[in-house]
């Protein structure tokens, strides 16, 4: 009898592997598409920044003059 249940064990064991494969699977992929999210928002961020700066000197740009443009530019970073 213990024979014949041997098959049955293993099959049950290796599914629940199967199983647990599977979840852990899931959990990896969404911890790195949090992760992927995460990145994306603080890039934008970080863009949106950056196109204020610039958004900024070119305003001031535009109040002053064209004359002043080579050495204000520098002056904005």
């Amino acid at each position: 009898m213990g024979k014949q249940n041997r098959p049955l064990e293993f099959v049950e064991k290796t599914w629940n592997d199967i199983e647990r494969f599977k979840e852990q699977k899931d959990k990896d992929l969404r911890e790195a598409l949090v992760s992927y999210a995460i990145m994306q928002i603080s890039m934008c961020k970080k863009g949106i920044q950056v196109w204020s700066n610039a958004k900024e000197c070119f305003n001031k740009i535009e109040k002053l003059g064209a004359q002043t443009l080579p050495l204000f530019c520098f002056q904005c970073y």
